[in-house]
């Protein structure tokens, strides 16, 4: 009795192998418990690790990508209706010089 009280207060392990097998089973749930919370803690920082790097690709990558093709999208819209006015200011012209020709 004396060495049990003794390992308890040294052993944490000692105390609960005295159990016999359910000290076994309570061991293996302790560790099997410490090892699933530090499975789960790696794979929560691999997630938040991952979020901080699509994060800062679409900071840095599409944002301004996406601003320069809004830019270049306006452009091009503004010149196809231009092109449209010239178009039809030619259209406009032909006809006009058909009618003079007739």
């Amino acid at each position: 009795m004396l060495y049990a009280a003794e390992a308890s207060a040294s052993d944490p392990l000692a105390l609960l192998l005295q159990y016999g097998v359910l000290g076994i089973f309570a061991v293996l749930l302790v560790v099997y418990a410490k090892s699933s919370i530090k499975r789960e803690r790696d794979a929560a920082d691999r997630a938040e690790a991952q979020v901080r790097e699509l994060n800062d690709f679409i900071r840095d990558k599409l944002l301004p990508a996406q601003v320069e093709a809004t830019i270049l999208h306006k452009q091009v819209s503004e010149v196809l209706g231009e092109a449209v006015d010239v178009i039809a200011e030619i259209k406009t012209l032909d006809r006009n010089e058909r009618r003079r020709g007739s």
